[in-house]
């Protein structure tokens, strides 16, 4: 009820044009925003290189600076309005796009987590693996016990590269490592704990496709969750309907045909109008 609320004042005050300007250049508030909105334009800022957290939709301290960062990255001023999302949302849809992102529900555990569906194609008989055509990256899940978890973990460690420093968290809730390999490449694990056991996600990729594999691992969350199109009904969706939409290229005017030259009569001479 709310967001049809929302969603019916915004597209009336945006028919106004005085006030639909006045409103897109006030202040933003994140607590407008649904948690569906908010992880969207988390999701935008991860993928424009400013946020790195995880597309959880709690807009924290880290939301705010990266949403103030990609501002001042355009060339915006200090304030962040509701204008600023706009280039957001169309960075995000331009990707989801062209990469195809969309999020894989593993329903056997409750987990989600986003697959650039253009990207890579599913291998294996069980269902659980994805790999680029040309193993440049490559994107699994799956569930074990608590000591093969860890054994898993410890393997990556050993294959790292020992003049990068990895990245290591652990808690009973779960597991992270995060290193480079030998070979150049990335490697990513994050094992979340799941009843008696964890639900691991396990990504590699060159350094080329290092973006895919940190907005991959952002993603990850309990729940079948929705993929990264704009809420209808709401703040976002309004936003993006007042960003101003290209102008068709005008088509070049027909090339006008040059007109003939008159084509000039032989002179007759005296001589031969006598014959």
């Amino acid at each position: 009820m709310r967001a049809f609320i929302v969603s019916a004042l915004l597209s009336w005050v945006l028919s106004l044009p005085v006030l639909a300007q006045s409103w897109l250049d006030a202040p933003f508030d994140p607590d407008e925003l649904t948690s569906d909105e908010r992880r969207v334009l988390q999701a935008g800022l991860e993928l424009a290189g400013t946020y790195y957290g995880v597309l959880d939709g709690i807009w924290d301290d880290s939301s705010t600076r990266a949403l103030a960062d990609f501002v001042a990255d355009q060339g915006g001023s200090d304030a962040v309005t509701y204008r600023s999302l706009s280039p957001v949302l169309a960075l995000l849809a331009a990707e989801v796009q062209s990469s195809g992102w969309q999020m894989q529900h593993f329903s056997d555990t409750d987990i989600s987590v986003a697959l650039p569906g253009r990207l890579v194609q599913q291998t294996g008989e069980d269902g659980t693996t994805w790999e680029a055509d040309d193993g440049s990256v490559s994107f699994s899940v799956e569930y074990a016990d608590r000591n093969d978890t860890r054994a898993q973990h410890k393997l990556i460690m050993a294959r790292r590269a020992t003049d990068v420093e990895p990245f290591v968290d652990e808690t009973d809730e779960w597991l992270i490592t995060s290193v480079t390999l030998r070979d150049g490449s990335n490697a990513y694990l994050r094992s979340d704990r799941v009843g008696d056991g964890y639900v691991t996600l396990f990504i590699t990729a060159e350094q080329a496709q290092y973006p895919l594999l940190a907005f991959a691992a952002s993603s990850m969350a309990a729940g079948d969750l929705p993929g990264f199109e704009v809420p209808e009904g709401g703040v976002l969706e309004v936003v993006q309907q007042s960003r101003p939409q290209a102008e068709p290229e005008p088509e070049p005017e027909p090339r006008a045909e040059p007109e003939p030259e008159p084509r000039a009569e032989p002179e007759v001479s005296s001589g031969d109008a006598a014959d």
